[in-house]
């Protein structure tokens, strides 16, 4: 790929590298310049213009990251349409993100025109997060360059959504005595939220008394794999309601 200043007169059929105000309109950033673009700039009294020029064996930047992301996909990841130069990776699903960090870091180490950013490994996601992005930096990179960084991609790098094996909890609340209910309704609908972001279903919701055996009765009657004690008192000892002596 050629890159620099040309006059408009050998601009047609390059990428404008920088987007240009001209008196009646604006050429955007990446646009591919026409002969009618040209005959503006020249009538604007434009003297140069920075272009991209592709040239035999280039692979323009969107082709490439759309490339380099498709080994990247995985179960639980959808692939976005490639826009300036740009795929990413989203989470259609709540769950935690594995990945080979140096995996990714070898792709990241072919060419400084090619980048690949992720979330931290072991991050917990909710849907439609954001968990990778393929940026492709100049407007087009070689055959080669976009074929190694295919190869080093295969197997994905590691990149998995692991999503949440439970799917459902429990929920017992403890009442003061002169609690308001605004604050039991609060809790509850707090939680729900939390856990629905995780993709987890809140089962059942038991509001007893702040006493031991009242939460011990409501302990016995839960089914999920996970339950939530949620107090109206904080525990201040070992022999506070949720902590038995």
């Amino acid at each position: 790929m050629k890159f620099g200043p040309v006059p408009p007169s050998r601009a047609e059929g390059c990428l404008l590298a920088h987007s240009l105000r001209l008196s009646e309109r604006v050429l955007k950033k990446g646009t591919m310049l026409s002969a009618v673009d040209v005959a503006a700039m020249t009538a604007g009294g434009v003297e140069t213009v920075t272009v991209a020029r592709l040239e035999p064996g280039d692979i323009d930047e969107n082709s490439a990251a759309a490339r380099i992301a498709a080994p990247l996909t995985a179960p639980g990841l959808a692939i976005t349409a490639p826009f300036a130069g740009r795929v990413n990776l989203v989470a259609r699903r709540a769950g935690v993100v594995t990945l080979d960090a140096a995996a990714i870091g070898a792709l990241n180490a072919i060419d400084e025109g090619i980048t690949l950013a992720t979330l931290p490994d072991q991050t917990w996601v909710a849907e439609g997060t954001l968990v990778a992005t393929i940026k492709i930096i100049p407007y087009a990179l070689p055959e080669a360059l976009v074929a190694l960084a295919e190869a080093r991609a295969q197997g994905g790098c590691g990149l998995r959504l692991h999503p949440a094996v439970l799917k459902a909890a429990d929920l017992v609340l403890t009442r003061t005595e002169g609690m308001k209910d605004s604050l039991i309704e609060k809790a509850e609908a707090v939680t729900e939220a939390r856990l629905r972001a995780l993709g987890v279903r809140l089962a059942s919701v038991a509001v007893v008394r702040h006493e031991a055996q009242a939460v011990a009765d409501a302990l016995a009657g839960c089914r999920s794999g996970l339950i939530l004690v949620f107090g109206g008192s904080a525990t201040s000892d070992r022999d506070d309601v949720f902590l038995p002596g």
